[in-house]
């Protein structure tokens, strides 16, 4: 069985974000094989996330419960 990803990356700031990783599979832990591969994080993919969640702290944490 082989799934396609419809988007190879993440999402950071709200916006889709390509990862310039390696491919990683996903696997099914039912049977241990891999159904599909995802583009993985790289040290300045990281970085961009951990900076728009900074960048986004103050607004967030402004909200009520």
């Amino acid at each position: 069985m082989s799934t396609l990803t419809t988007h190879p990356g993440s999402f950071i700031a709200g916006a889709e974000h390509r990862n310039a990783g390696n491919p990683l599979d996903v696997v099914n832990p039912a049977d241990g094989r891999p159904f599909t591969e995802v583009a993985a994080a790289t040290e300045a993919d990281v970085d961009a996330a951990v900076q728009a969640a900074g960048n986004a702290f103050a607004a967030w944490s402004a909200l009520a419960v």
